[in-house]
């Protein structure tokens, strides 16, 4: 079945009476401050959440779950660095985005014993883009796009591979804007998410499975029929894959799909109630040891942006209450779960340039 459009918010069952709440967060630069992803060290408290600054890369780090946070010291190496994805286990902490402004170049960094160092990573095209990361006990990659000089658009993929960053061959696709904005895995089960462009340059989902013949393009339904549609995020829980973003002219209704043994289904997910103009959700959890799961993003009435949060359970999703801190814009980019009742998740709001946003839910 498709996607349904629901123009309100389902009624929220009794297990989400818990409130989400905003706490304070750094913002450094005072005006530019931006947090694109969230990440949890396993089986702790402690949380890194990942951006930019006026000045260039932003690192977070929370050892309360998220109810308070610091700025860590990390390099920035050149104007307009950012980053955009995070992978955090016991083994080192990565972090990934781009540096430069006219041409743009791959950026890795790493946290090892407790200093971040900039890695050296290949950019192959006149402009690259890394925008995920994640570790499994099989290794290490990073997703991304890469732009050459006539402007069109393909997935760039990394493998750590004795030490080193190399390019692995993507799956061909037609000539446009093509491009990885997420990438999620257990073991050897590693999927990647975007968008792809077909004849006549509309954006379509973009699933990425990895196999031991390499990386292939895994069908996705198109739930828009024709009209926009991307995934910005994913995730592995089990034999299930999830992945999110949006639907329709301008992201109008939010997206999520599942994928078990029997592929690719979209499912139902309710837009944000009262939000006519743009529904998008951003990233997925899963909540560990359920079947249920957490989706953040944004979602507009027409103007000014708002939080939206979505959760998975007994098989459906529901909108639940979230505070916006700014009614000129907040957008959530990243979340994670502890347990059924505890979750933190971070983004940011455009008051007038950019302040971080954290919310958590315990």
């Amino acid at each position: 079945m498709l996607l349904a459009v629901l123009g309100s918010a389902i009624a929220a069952p009794a297990a989400y009476a818990a409130p989400w709440s905003t706490v304070p967060s750094p913002n450094p630069s005072g005006g530019q401050d931006v947090l694109n992803e969230l990440g949890r060290l396993p089986s702790t408290r402690v949380l890194y959440a990942v951006g930019r600054t006026n000045q260039g890369t932003l690192v977070l780090r929370s050892g309360t779950r998220g109810a308070s946070w610091h700025v860590e010291s990390a390099p920035s190496p050149g104007n307009g660095a950012q980053l955009l994805g995070l992978s955090v286990r016991t083994s080192g902490v990565w972090a990934v985005g781009y540096k430069g402004t006219a041409r743009s170049s791959t950026l890795i960094l790493r946290r090892n014993g407790g200093a971040w160092k900039v890695v050296r990573s290949p950019s192959p095209d006149h402009s690259d883009f890394l925008t995920g990361v994640v570790t499994t006990p099989a290794g290490t990659w990073a997703v991304g796009y890469g732009t050459g000089t006539g402007g069109n658009n393909h997935p760039l993929i990394l493998h750590l591979s004795h030490g080193s960053w190399m390019t692995q061959k993507p799956p061909a696709l037609s000539q446009g804007h093509n491009q990885l904005f997420g990438i999620a895995g257990k073991g050897t089960n590693l999927w990647a998410f975007g968008q792809r462009e077909k004849g006549n340059g509309t954006p379509h989902p973009l699933a990425l499975h990895h196999t031991a013949s390499g990386w292939h393009v895994s069908p996705t339904p198109d739930p828009a029929r024709g009209g926009e549609s991307l995934f910005l995020g994913g995730a592995v829980s089990g034999r299930t894959v999830w992945a999110v973003g949006g639907r329709g002219a301008g992201s109008r209704h939010a997206l999520a799909e599942k994928h078990t043994s029997s592929g690719w289904k979209a499912v139902t997910v309710p837009d944000g109630g009262g939000c006519a103009a743009t529904n998008e959700l951003a990233a997925v959890t899963p909540i560990a040891g359920t079947k249920q799961a957490w989706a953040v993003g944004d979602c507009s009435p027409g103007l000014g942006n708002r939080t939206l949060i979505e959760r998975l359970e007994n098989g459906h999703w529901h909108q639940v209450k979230s505070p916006t801190p700014d009614s000129s814009g907040s957008f959530l980019t990243g979340v994670v779960a502890f347990s059924q009742i505890r979750a933190a998740a971070v983004g940011y709001r455009t008051p007038a340039g950019f302040r971080t946003i954290a919310l958590i839910r315990h």
